[in-house]
């Protein structure tokens, strides 16, 4: 064999091992190797329960799920935003494993560093906090950082402390949204009765006429 057919027969081999490498880690990502054993029921999600211990934890509702401007706030929104005071406790709203924690700047005007957090419930759901601080500040954002009691790979249950959440202004909330093959849903359905009707109850006092999610 020469020298030349033996580089190209290297050179394959090199590309179809880097391609099932990648292959690898994108359905990795995706979390198709997912798999929490016993840990708890992952076939279906139908217990989900708050973020918070009481509503007095939270200052105000403003937003919900929206697929359309057709909402009381009047544009699209693909989740659930908690405005928690200072210092509140913020809980895990299911099972699951930390699969990412990122510190992101948005480039926005204002309000421009986020803490997003991702825990995968099952190869299909993933549950997202998005913690935004309202803050131009990057030190001050990564005080959030800071208070975060979790770390990518552990496995928290419902009702185990994410952080305390911090705020610099009454701006600030938790953006919350479920991620289901890829697309953001009303989380409605996911949650326990009893959380649903808290859930309901915080909404309505702030705002009595609304609901939860809108087409």
């Amino acid at each position: 064999m020469n020298r030349k057919r033996l580089a190209f027969i290297i050179i394959i081999v090199i590309i179809v091992a880097t391609g099932g490498i990648i292959s690898t880690y994108l359905l990795y990502q995706i979390g198709f190797f997912f798999n929490p054993g016993n840990r708890y029921d992952w076939q279906n999600l139908d217990y989900m329960e708050t973020p918070f211990i009481n509503k007095s934890y939270i200052n105000a509702w403003n937003e919900g799920y929206s697929e359309s401007d057709n909402c009381p706030w009047g544009f699209t929104h693909n989740g659930l935003d908690f405005f928690f005071n200072h210092s509140a406790p913020v809980l895990a709203m299911a099972p699951g494993q930390v699969w990412s924690i990122d510190f992101v700047d948005t480039g926005a005007a204002e309000n421009k560093y986020h803490i997003r957090i991702s825990i995968r419930f099952s190869r299909e759901i993933e549950l997202r906090y998005g913690f935004e601080p309202w803050t131009n500040n990057e030190n001050d954002a990564r005080k959030q950082l800071e208070q975060l009691q979790i770390k990518v790979g552990d496995w928290v249950n419902n009702g185990d402390k994410i952080a305390d959440f911090v705020a610099y202004n009454e701006s600030a909330h938790i953006h919350f949204d479920i991620d289901l093959n890829g697309n953001q849903v009303c989380p409605k359905d996911y949650f326990s009765d009893d959380a649903y009707n808290k859930t309901m109850d915080l909404i309505h006092f702030y705002n009595s006429s609304w609901g939860m999610c809108y087409s």
